[in-house]
């Protein structure tokens, strides 16, 4: 998974194209590099971001390509993003993970919704319909970094929705080592 996590960091952000800048859509300037970064995982084409900065200023651009949403296992959903994750548990960890355009399972499709609220803060929406209480580690990326940070997650109780809040505008929350916890009456969060 550390491999996966670096290669999404060096490929997504050692780009100029993909800096975190205002500026309109650019061709990524290696296509060698787009072709290296799509072959690892199916890349997302054309992800419009546009989010609200802490000073006012608002962020929106056009990406031609970014890391796919399923790398190595690990869902990676943008700002203003809603994505479906087709997924089963076995053994105890959440596998073969697919996106898919639309609900067409609903017993096995995961539903990932991450917006900015009003105020300028962040919402992760996420809910479970597998049978499994299931817990993952996440990472966030804010304007401030072009680094992906680890921050407390709860636990995603089966057959339910969870919020998570942030207080500032994100750019991506990345979701890991999704596994199925034992099942609890209460959210626990760490």
């Amino acid at each position: 998974m550390r491999a996966a996590l670096l290669f999404l960091g060096l490929l997504a952000w050692g780009s100029p194209a993909l800096a975190l800048d205002p500026a309109p859509a650019k061709k990524l300037p290696d296509a060698e590099l787009e072709a290296k970064m799509c072959a690892f995982s199916p890349c997302q084409r054309d992800v419009r971001v546009t989010l609200k900065r802490e000073d006012g200023s608002v962020f929106d651009h056009v990406f031609e390509a970014l890391p796919g949403a399923v790398q190595a296992g690990a869902l990676v959903i943008y700002g203003g993003q809603t994505l479906y994750f087709e997924a089963e548990v076995v053994d105890g960890l959440l596998a073969n993970i697919k996106v898919v355009e639309r609900v067409l399972s609903p017993s096995k499709t995961i539903t990932a919704k991450f917006e900015q609220l009003a105020e300028g803060g962040m919402s992760l929406s996420l809910h479970n319909p597998l049978a499994s209480d299931l817990k993952f580690d996440m990472m966030i990326m804010s304007f401030k970094s072009e680094r992906l940070y680890p921050t407390s997650s709860c636990t995603l109780v089966a057959g339910k929705s969870l919020f998570e809040h942030w207080p500032e505008p994100l750019f991506q929350v990345l979701l890991f080592r999704g596994r199925a916890v034992k099942a609890s009456n209460s959210v626990t969060c760490s």
